[in-house]
């Protein structure tokens, strides 16, 4: 297909950080590995270029010259319009696709006002498709985050753990009255990520993300949100177990649809149990390395980039989307 594809190229749209998004890695590269032809429209950058109504216009105006098969997008900003993404919807020669990703906590304040300004919407939330419903939009696809296969793990046996107890991520919320208590039971914790700990980590290369979660002992995850009180599956979900890795999580909504607990990726219910989980798992390698490897071969099989948006574009009624 032509795709026209929309979103930040850059973290966050922070051109300066010189970190390419989440989105460009796991939207982006795998549609062009899908074999489609994709154009990319970053709306901050233009936006910061040329002003928010010079940007809405240029990409109306890409539309038109370019009359894609689909425009998919993905937006963290209100910059574009929505009256004109109406418009390009209501076009019929394109079909166009939002991704949300955080309807668990911005519902109100983003997905229910863009939801009718696209021809389908994709939601990685438990409870939206209920919302969905009742407001009477029923072009939603529920689908998931998942785990980009160019920086897969080839396979066990893993190299050589160089970590006991990792966390890779942001610190927001409450994530540091997890990790304080690790450390005062003895145990040796590795932290990174923007803000705190030892800083961020590159995607991949000599020990980046992909490296230093294949090879630690366990991987923490935390579900929590950055709104409190919310917890939800996130790509760190996949992605560890992706890398090769052991996962340590805590649960979150509908996360048993993806994964076995106890068989694909351990779990824990609070601090203390977080705690003598840690010191289980460290003690007994042989089932650890089990559970990693099962986790490894569900993601291989199930949760993939492009299986995600191959199931998608089949809902859309765009056929398997590619390879």
């Amino acid at each position: 297909m032509n795709i026209l594809y929309v979103a930040n190229r850059w973290d966050y749209g922070d051109q300066a950080s010189g970190h390419l998004s989440y989105e460009h890695y796991n939207f982006y590269e795998p549609l062009v590995r899908m074999r489609h032809q994709v154009v990319e429209f970053d709306y901050k950058q233009v936006s910061n270029q040329f002003g928010q109504d010079e940007m809405n216009r240029k990409l109306e105006g890409l539309v038109e010259s370019m009359r894609p098969d689909l425009l998919f997008a993905c937006f963290m900003y209100d910059e574009v319009s929505r009256e004109g993404m109406r418009r390009i919807s209501a076009r019929g020669d394109v079909k166009t696709v939002l991704w949300l990703c955080d309807d668990h906590w911005r519902w109100e304040s983003f997905s229910c006002q863009w939801a009718p300004c696209f021809n389908w919407v994709a939601t990685t939330a438990g409870d939206a498709p209920a919302k969905y419903e009742a407001m009477g939009c029923r072009n939603y696809i529920k689908t998931q985050w998942g785990a980009n296969s160019v920086f897969f793990y080839p396979g066990p046996p893993r190299l050589p753990p160089l970590y006991d107890v990792t966390f890779v991520g942001r610190g927001h919320g409450d994530r540091h009255l997890y990790l304080e208590p690790l450390r005062q039971a003895g145990f040796n914790v590795r932290v990174w990520g923007p803000g705190h700990g030892e800083g961020r980590l590159s995607q991949e290369g000599t020990m980046g993300m992909v490296e230093v979660m294949g090879r630690s002992k366990i991987n923490l995850n935390f579900s929590e949100s950055a709104q409190p009180g919310y917890r939800q599956i996130k790509g760190r979900h996949f992605e560890i177990p992706g890398c090769g890795g052991f996962q340590l999580t805590n649960d979150a909504d509908n996360l048993r649809d993806y994964f076995e607990f106890g068989k694909e990726i351990g779990v824990f219910e609070g601090v203390e149990d977080l705690v003598e989980k840690v010191r289980y798992y460290l003690a007994h390698w042989v089932e650890r390395e089990a559970i990693a490897a099962a986790g490894w071969r569900r993601c291989v099989r199930d949760h993939t980039w492009e299986k995600r948006f191959g199931e998608i574009f089949e809902r859309m009624g765009l056929g398997g989307g590619g390879r």
